[in-house]
């Protein structure tokens, strides 16, 4: 066996480990919350309370407040659009304020938490199935 060749097998075996091993880490890193407490915050999102005549279920106050934690801690910017969905959750799901998505793959995602008195709409734009941007919008 040539000196040359007994050099390339061990770089070889090193470069393929290492590059499996890479794939492992973002493979977990997907996997894993994007912050701690995002579990116990994405819960909260739909957290309502009812609102008598007419009978709706508004946002809480918690949900409110847990919207703007997750919202200032996760960039959705160059997520795709199913990522940015199982991160959040169906925006029509949030309360009886939620919209509805689209079956347009490029139609914006709009996560409204309205406590039938005001809050914030969060509007996630997208081109091409990934997320280019995200405006917040105060509701009165």
């Amino acid at each position: 066996m040539s000196p040359s060749r007994t050099l390339i097998q061990p770089v070889r075996t090193t470069f393929f480990t290492l590059l499996l091993l890479s794939a492992a880490c973002i493979t977990r890193a997907e996997e894993a919350p994007p912050y701690p407490g995002y579990p116990q915050d994405r819960a909260l999102l739909r957290n309502t309370y009812r609102i008598p005549a007419p009978v709706t279920n508004a946002s809480s106050g918690e949900a409110c407040q847990a919207a703007a934690r997750l919202f200032s801690k996760v960039t959705f910017v160059g997520l795709s659009r199913e990522r940015v969905i199982a991160i959040l959750g169906d925006p029509k799901t949030l309360s009886d304020y939620g919209v509805a998505q689209s079956p347009e793959p490029d139609s914006p995602l709009k996560y409204r938490f309205d406590t039938g008195f005001g809050g914030s709409e969060y509007v996630i734009e997208f081109r091409a199935g990934v997320a280019v941007n995200l405006r917040k919008n105060s509701i009165d």
